[in-house]
C-alpha cells in the first residue's frame, strides 16, 4: 500500500491585514518579474522525488488570497476521514501555520506519524488565526520537522526560533540563500519523509 503525503500550500500573493481593502494592498504591491516567470517548485516534483510508493495528495485550499481559518478547518476536515491511519502531513508557509495550529487545538487525530513545517509563520501575518498552544505538537505527532532559510523574505527567521523554543525536540533545518522556498529547493525535506 502507498504512504500518503498530504501537501498543503501556503496563501496567495494578496493578502489583506484587518481592514484592508484589495484595492490598498494592489496600489501598494510592486510587481516582480522574478515571481511571474512560471517554475516548478519542490511541492508539484514531490510525487516524482518521493517514487510509486508514495500518494502525494495537494488538496486546494478555499480562498487564499483571503483566507480564513474556519474555511480552512471546515475544508480539512471533510478531506481527514479520507486519509489513511498513517498519512504524512507537510504545510508550506500559511499552510503550515494551519496544520500546527490544528493539530495543535483538534483532537481530531490522536497520533500523526510526521508532520513536516516549511517556513511555517509564527504570528498571523495579516491573517486572522494565530496559534495559540504548539505545545500541544509534541502530544499528537510522532515526528516534527521544521525547515526555514534564514533569507526568507515573506516569513521571518525569528518564527522559527520561536517554534524552537515551543518544540524543542523537533528536528530544524536552518538553511540558507532558499528564500521562501517557491522553486525547486527542498532537496532535504525528500530523504526526511523517506
Amino acid at each position: 500500500m502507498k504512504k500518503q503525503v498530504l501537501v498543503m500550500h501556503g496563501g496567495g500573493s494578496f493578502i489583506p491585514h484587518k481592514g484592508e481593502s484589495m484595492i490598498e494592498i494592489i496600489a501598494a504591491k510592486e510587481p516582480l518579474l522574478e515571481r511571474m516567470r512560471r517554475s516548478i517548485d519542490w511541492k508539484a516534483l514531490m510525487q516524482e522525488r518521493l517514487g510509486v510508493d508514495y500518494d502525494v495528495l495537494a488538496p486546494k485550499m478555499p480562498n487564499a488570497d483571503a483566507p480564513h481559518y474556519a474555511e480552512w478547518k471546515l475544508w480539512f476536515e471533510k478531506i481527514l476521514p479520507l486519509l489513511d491511519e498513517e498519512c504524512l502531513f507537510v504545510g508550506h508557509s500559511l499552510g503550515a501555520m494551519f496544520l500546527a495550529k490544528y493539530f495543535s487545538e483538534e483532537p481530531a487525530r490522536a497520533h500523526i506519524p510526521a508532520l513536516f513545517l516549511v517556513a511555517p509563520p509564527y504570528e498571523a501575518l495579516g491573517y486572522e488565526w494565530e496559534l495559540h498552544d504548539v505545545k500541544a505538537l509534541s502530544e499528537h505527532v510522532a515526528k516534527l520537522f521544521i525547515y526555514h532559510s534564514k533569507d526568507d523574505e515573506v516569513v521571518p527567521f525569528s518564527a522559527s526560533e520561536k517554534f524552537k523554543e515551543k518544540l524543542p525536540n523537533a528536528t530544524f533545518r536552518e538553511l540558507d540563500g532558499r528564500g521562501h522556498f517557491n522553486k525547486d529547493n527542498l532537496p532535504e525535506i525528500i530523504d526526511d519523509i523517506k
